[in-house]
């Protein structure tokens, strides 16, 4: 069941709407929302890479259903990862409730894929694009913040931190990998690549 005018109240009363959604969520409206942004996103990225949808199209095949399994993966890990540190935190939630509401957290991002194929075709309005798009990102991350403060009754500030965290602990890992190859692994990978290639 999808309850349509509920999701688009996301948007305008996302903390109210939020709240309903823990009494009683329509069990159609994460998949309602993350449906669309799927059609939105592969509309406009058709009509960007018409030629490699054209030339391709049994790779198409293939790679559309992984791509969606991999999304539907990320979702799910991210929400274990962020319940797992509201936990930590001292949060009261469930973490299947977070991931239910993630996937409607993105509706903002249905506009993504028409501003990113305006981004790409049209340069004058490349700055516009830019931050629509920013905009976009921080108006979901702001329905992320939301959806964590209500699940896990925390405050705004606790909610953000629970985000941030492993944000950050993700940022730092990249860093350090990064920084570790390059400083003692990165050029022996280099040489190895070069006597394999010949």
């Amino acid at each position: 069941m999808i309850a349509l005018k509920s999701v688009f109240t996301m948007l305008t009363q996302p903390a109210a709407t939020i709240r309903r959604y823990l009494v009683h969520l329509p069990s159609g409206n994460p998949w309602f929302v993350f449906g669309g942004f799927v059609c939105s996103w592969y509309l406009f990225r058709f009509l960007k890479d018409i030629d490699l949808f054209r030339v391709r199209p049994s790779s198409v095949l293939i790679l559309v259903p992984v791509e969606l399994l991999l999304m539907l993966i990320f979702f799910f890990a991210s929400a274990a990862v962020l319940h797992m540190t509201a936990d930590f935190l001292g949060g009261g939630g469930r973490g299947i409730t977070l991931f239910r509401l993630l996937l409607i957290d993105i509706l903002p991002l249905w506009l993504l894929g028409p501003i990113s194929y305006l981004f790409h075709t049209l340069t004058s309005l490349r700055v516009l694009s830019f931050i629509l798009m920013s905009i976009l990102l921080l108006w979901t991350l702001l329905l992320i913040v939301l959806s964590i403060k209500e699940v896990y009754r925390f405050t705004f500030t606790r909610a953000l931190s629970t985000l941030l965290t492993p944000l950050a602990i993700t940022a730092i890992g990249v860093f350090s990998s990064y920084f570790f190859l390059d400083t003692f692994g990165l050029n022996y990978f280099k040489d190895m690549i070069r006597f394999l290639l010949g």
